[in-house]
């Protein structure tokens, strides 16, 4: 395929040398889930079979088919992403966030509260 200079602001050889870079990490992803799925095909298997006969599964249901998780699990916003980003990427919790885990945990006390007077 021919690409102009012109839309994407970088010469030919350069957009042939991000192709071969995406291409590589696209095989390389390739490999790595085929072998995941051939390592792993008897757990795949299982959780094929129980979402067939239950369509959906919860965590509970996963963790007595496949056991626990090998790694923690993480639960604040800092550990998902942590090791996500690069080094110059912001991964502290946006400010419209900050305080939200303490107002959620305000308003289901409040919602207890509530409904303790309701059954007074």
């Amino acid at each position: 395929a021919v690409v102009s200079t012109q839309s994407t602001g970088f010469s030919e050889e350069t957009s042939y040398k991000i192709d071969a870079e995406a291409k590589k990490y696209v095989d390389e992803a390739y490999v790595r889930t085929i072998t995941l799925l051939r390592d792993k095909k008897a757990d795949v298997e299982k959780v094929a079979e129980a979402l067939l006969a239950k369509e959906v599964l919860t965590k509970e249901d996963m963790v007595s088919m496949l056991g626990p998780r090998p790694w923690g699990e993480k639960t604040s916003y800092e550990e998902l992403v942590a090791g996500t980003g690069g080094d110059m990427e912001d991964s502290s919790l946006p400010s419209g966030l900050k305080g939200l885990h303490k107002q959620l945990e305000e308003e289901r006390e409040k919602e207890k509260e509530a409904k303790k007077e309701e059954a007074s």
